[in-house]
């Protein structure tokens, strides 16, 4: 579909072009000058370089401290081994943090023991090097030796009434959507504590506290924690003596693509690597872009003029308000790349021959200045195509963007842009419903369920909980698919449930949700999107199906007795298979794979047949009940009246007797089989094996 729009764009644009060959050119010699103009005059160029971005009072410690964005780009232990093999590295230390935030996930620490589990910073980092440069045992009340390189052993804060020698648990807490738990790293055993005031006084080496927070602090060896949640947030470099901190910290900050802390002779610096665009020549450029840009506007506007008639006859026929804003978009944009095409090569052959012309001119007079640098000016290279592209398609786009944005309002013949949909929401009690425009056969109800559930998936994690997304399919074609809308920049997630509904022999999808949350744009971004989706059920389910054609002859068309008992037969047949099953399943243990998953389909591709056929045979039946539903309510009524009168002394008892005998007979057959009717439509209510 979209192919044949663009088609159409295309064909319509090209015969708008030799429509009006004169106003054509026009347009691309104004493009072209525009782009060649533009390569001359603007030049763009790219640099990459480390920068000092702040500076504060340091220490006399030489050093560089690295500190990566753990969320986005942590340090791996590849960039620690490469940082300690280079002459200026002295010596190397680094932490581990838990990555507290990622997509739709939160994380903190936590320290389990006995039945508390309060909340801990949890750190791993370098004993060696806390000890070498620290002095850190001096402030530890334990055994400092046992702390070391991948031992499952901790140091806690004074705060965790902990004694030293026991065990605790350290682990990870993890919230998502709606819900949260915790995963364990293991028992550590607590070697020793510090009291918080007296860590906090340390700092590194650019006179920044060594750690940030230490009440609920908690230290563990590098190595100890092999988790996915942990990730090096931080090194610490000691310059060897003889080489410029600040040398190494750019360098770093060049190949790693990090921040660094560069201190020397007091004075700490951090530097950050950037990328730097200059633009040259723009400003004086700016004039003639947007005289250019008002001519191509000109130019749309009377070609929109020009086709008001044609527009209102393919709205008329169906046409899409944005294909029509497509169509006149994409016939601007063949003049833009036309026109940035010509511009593009012109200002090179333009060049070329003002610098053959020099050469001549340079054999008879005095070279002009400044012709030299002309050529060299112009140049092959990345910025240039930027420059030619950006210029002659955005200046294009902006032209005709007006001119098409009016083409797709009178596409719309008096529309709105966009339902709002309030008014289309059925409101039944504290939930909303909202009817998708579909309708299927109840014999379908398999495939529309697959379709649902597929078409809800294609929503991003960000607008539906992939994770949330749950169904269940019912013997009778009805099913139900359940899920969880985020709302952007709120903790609020939106329960909301797409049902299968029958209407007589007929499928009707239905969204509800609870009704505080109609006036959402989320909410009514979604269901428009999923009426977009059902659209396409048709050739959908073409593509799923294979059709087999079969001559039979023509049969006596069944009782709704013969279809009941046919009914039973098939319900006996579907709970043997489920029996068989369930047996199956319990020898499971005992078999080959082969054979078990041979058996297993050959049940379930059974029982999705006989489960399908009782579904088209169900259909009769509805009538069926609903028949046998009044005569059972007539006979009662009959009943009724015989037996006041007879109270009542109308009648004698044995003309009561003669009357009501028949009935009560009668009624008996009726509820027995309307008990029958029940247990098979019970049935079909049940969920499906294939959910």
């Amino acid at each position: 579909r979209k192919a044949a729009i663009t088609d159409l764009s295309l064909q319509l644009g090209i015969r708008g072009m030799k429509r009006r060959v004169s106003r054509t050119i026009l347009t691309l010699i104004t493009i072209t000058v525009i782009v060649s103009s533009a390569i001359i005059l603007v030049n763009v160029s790219i640099a990459r370089a480390s920068r000092v971005k702040e500076a504060w009072p340091g220490t006399d410690r030489t050093g560089v401290i690295i500190e990566a964005n753990i969320l986005i780009a942590p340090l791996s232990e590849y960039d620690i081994n490469w940082t300690r093999t280079q002459e200026w590295c002295e010596d190397l230390g680094y932490r581990e943090e838990i990555i507290t935030l990622e997509p739709e996930l939160t994380r903190w620490g936590i320290l389990t023991y006995g039945d508390r589990s309060p909340r801990a910073e949890i750190i791993a980092v370098d004993p060696d090097f806390l000890e070498k440069h620290y002095n850190f045992s001096r402030y530890v009340r334990g055994v400092w030796a046992e702390f070391k390189k991948g031992e499952p052993v901790a140091i806690i804060s004074n705060s965790f009434e902990v004694p030293v020698g026991d065990y605790v648990t350290l682990g990870v807490g993890e919230a998502g959507t709606g819900s949260w738990w915790t995963r364990s790293f293991g028992d550590f055993k607590v070697i020793g504590k510090f009291d918080p005031s007296s860590i906090l006084k340390l700092t590194k080496i650019d006179n920044r506290p060594l750690f940030e927070e230490t009440s609920n602090l908690v230290l563990v060896p590098v190595g100890s924690i092999n988790d996915y949640s942990m990730a090096i947030s931080e090194a610490t470099i000691i310059v060897k003596e003889g080489y410029d901190s600040m040398e190494v910290a750019k360098k770093i900050a060049y190949i790693l693509g990090v921040t660094t802390i560069a201190n020397s002779n007091g004075l700490a610096k951090k530097i950050e690597w950037t990328v730097e665009w200059t633009v040259r020549g723009f400003i004086p450029y700016l004039f003639p872009l947007i005289i250019a840009g008002l001519m191509i506007y000109i130019t749309m506007t009377s070609i929109y003029e020009e086709r008001r008639r044609e527009i209102m006859i393919m709205a008329t026929l169906g046409l899409d308000p944005k294909n029509t804003f497509q169509v006149f978009v994409i016939e601007a944009l063949l003049l833009g790349f036309m026109g940035t095409l010509l511009g593009f090569l012109g200002s090179y052959i333009l060049v070329l021959i003002l610098s053959s012309i020099t050469g001549l001119l340079g054999q008879i007079w005095t070279p002009v200045s400044g012709t030299t640098g002309l050529s060299s000016y112009v140049h092959w290279s990345l910025p240039a195509v930027l420059v030619a592209m950006l210029t002659g398609t955005v200046m294009t786009f902006l032209g005709a963007y007006i001119p098409a944005s009016r083409a797709r309002g009178l596409s719309l013949l008096g529309r709105v842009k966009r339902r709002r949909l309030v008014g289309e929401f059925i409101i039944q009690g504290e939930n909303v419903s909202f009817n998708l425009p579909l309708r299927v056969p109840v014999q379908s109800g398999d495939l529309l369920y697959r379709f649902v559930r597929e078409n809800v998936g294609k929503f991003k994690s960000s607008i539906i909980d992939p994770h949330s997304v749950k169904g269940e399919v019912r013997r009778d074609g009805t099913f139900t698919v359940s899920f969880i809308v985020r709302e952007p920049g709120r903790s609020i997630y939106i329960p909301c449930e797409i049902k299968g509904l029958r209407e007589g022999d007929s499928l009707i999808p239905v969204v509800e949700f609870p009704a505080k949350y109609r006036s959402y744009e989320r909410v009514r971004r979604i269901l428009r999107t999923l009426e977009e989706y059902m659209i396409g059920f048709a050739s959908w389910k073409d593509m799923q199906r294979k059709m087999k054609i079969i001559r039979e002859a023509p049969k006596r068309k069944k009782t709704p007795e013969e279809i009941l008992i046919e009914v039973k037969e098939v319900i006996e047949k579907i709970r043997d298979d489920i029996k068989r099953l369930k047996f199956l399943e319990s020898r499971k243990s005992q078999l080959s794979e082969a054979i078990y998953e041979e058996f297993r389909q050959k049940y379930i591709k059974r029982i999705d047949e006989e489960t399908s056929r009782i579904r088209t045979l169900a259909i009769g039946l509805e009538s069926y009940r609903d028949e046998l539903k009044k005569e059972i309510k007539s006979i009662e009524v009959e009943i009724e009246r015989y037996t006041i009168a007879y109270n009542l002394g109308e009648i004698t008892e044995e003309e009561y007797v003669k009357s009501c005998g028949p009935l009560q007979a009668r009624l008996d057959v009726l509820r027995s089989k309307f008990k029958e009717l029940e247990d098979v439509f019970e049935f079909l209510r049940m969920p499906s094996r294939i959910v």
